[in-house]
């Protein structure tokens, strides 16, 4: 990013050594409890602002929303994305 890479949503393999990451824009609905600071910030602004999430995957390179994603992984990673 800071050699001026632009992030888009979808799928990342070249960010986490050896996994897929996934940047997925966040619903609005999460806006409040999530990015509080940035609401703060950015208030001014006559519509919303965007935001991505960063899904990143357990240790078997499974992302959040996909078939026997570890349960134990999913409290610590809530997905914050527009439902499909």
């Amino acid at each position: 990013m800071r050699a001026g890479k632009v992030m888009t949503p979808g799928r990342h393999p070249d960010i986490l050594h050896g996994f897929d990451i996934e940047l997925a824009p966040i619903d609005l609905a999460h806006y409040e409890e999530y990015l509080g600071y940035a609401n703060w910030f950015y208030r001014s602004l006559p519509q919303p602002f965007p935001a991505m999430q960063c899904l990143w995957p357990d240790r078997s390179g499974v992302l959040p929303y996909e078939e026997n994603f570890d349960p134990r992984c999913a409290r610590l990673q809530p997905v914050l994305t527009r439902p499909q």
